[in-house]
């Protein structure tokens, strides 16, 4: 069957902000090591769209005032 991914409860920000900073060190370092090719290209992508949720995330973040 398919799989359902659990979502995060609507409180839970600290730990979806710790899962952005993890996912984008993670992609960083995937990118870092990978030779110049189709794999890496495919890696940065990853690695710009984790930037823009990370962008989007602080833009929204509770208790934020825009800048």
């Amino acid at each position: 069957g398919i799989a359902m991914k659990r979502r995060r409860p609507i409180g839970d920000t600290e730990t979806f902000a710790l899962s952005l900073v993890t996912e984008l060190r993670r992609l960083r370092d995937e990118v870092r090591a990978l030779p110049p090719g189709h794999a890496r290209e495919s890696a940065l992508g990853k690695l710009r769209q984790s930037e823009a949720r990370a962008h989007i995330y602080e833009w929204l973040r509770p208790g934020q005032a825009p800048k």
